[in-house]
């Protein structure tokens, strides 16, 4: 006789009938559920979020609020890695003047690149030779700022008419370092290149470090 061949069961389908949340459905979860520890467990929360290798946090968008919630954090005692290089001081003399310049030289690179690639509405050859710089260029990082700093020199000088030295609040930044290096080398007053030497001096270490930061926080 032979003996019977027992059937196999199917495998039941994991999960049959329970449909997955959504990504949005997630991540509203996820914030909802943050914002109830900070505010119903705030002494727990912030006390766990010092000590965990991974902390929950609602880390804002805009630049002026990161500022304000990085400081909660450490006055909250969580540690939060800082960026590659020189700080970076949003909101200071030459920073905000960098700030300006770089999102106009994207604003105008992302438009020359729709033009020629896209519209055909240009032609390369009918492009100005800084536009044809400006489109050729790389991304701007920390490897490529130098680059980049001529059109960034060429902007902020032609803002100020190639005098910035003659604006009072490029003038009485550098005034106290100049008149110190000054000092004891000749009967006569500093002049006005060199005070827009140092002037190109500081705006050129601000273009560097506002290349070692994080791209969402140039956007």
């Amino acid at each position: 006789m032979s003996k019977k061949t027992k059937k196999k069961k199917k495998p039941e389908p994991s999960g049959f009938g329970v449909l997955k949340p959504s990504f949005e459905k997630l991540w509203r979860q996820a914030v909802d559920g943050i914002k109830t520890l900070e505010e119903d467990h705030s002494e727990k929360y912030w006390a766990r979020a010092a000590e965990e290798k991974y902390a929950p946090l609602l880390f804002p968008r805009r630049k002026k609020e990161q500022l304000e919630y990085e400081k909660k954090l450490k006055a909250q005692g969580v540690r939060i890695p800082n960026a590659a290089g020189p700080p970076f001081q949003y909101g200071e003399l030459y920073q905000s003047e960098v700030e300006g310049i770089y999102r106009s030289l994207i604003e105008e690179k992302l438009q020359l690149h729709m033009r020629v690639q896209f519209k055909k509405t240009a032609k390369l050859k009918d492009i100005s030779k800084e536009g044809k710089v400006l489109l050729g260029l790389p991304y701007y990082k920390k490897s490529t700022w130098e680059e980049w700093w001529p059109l960034f020199l060429s902007r902020f000088m032609k803002k100020y008419d190639g005098q910035p030295e003659n604006h009072t609040k490029f003038y009485e930044n550098v005034n106290e370092s100049i008149e110190r290096k000054s000092e004891g080398r000749r009967k006569s007053l500093p002049s006005d290149s060199q005070y827009r030497e140092a002037i190109k001096d500081k705006l050129e270490g601000v273009v560097k470090s506002y290349a070692n930061q994080p791209y969402e926080l140039r956007t």
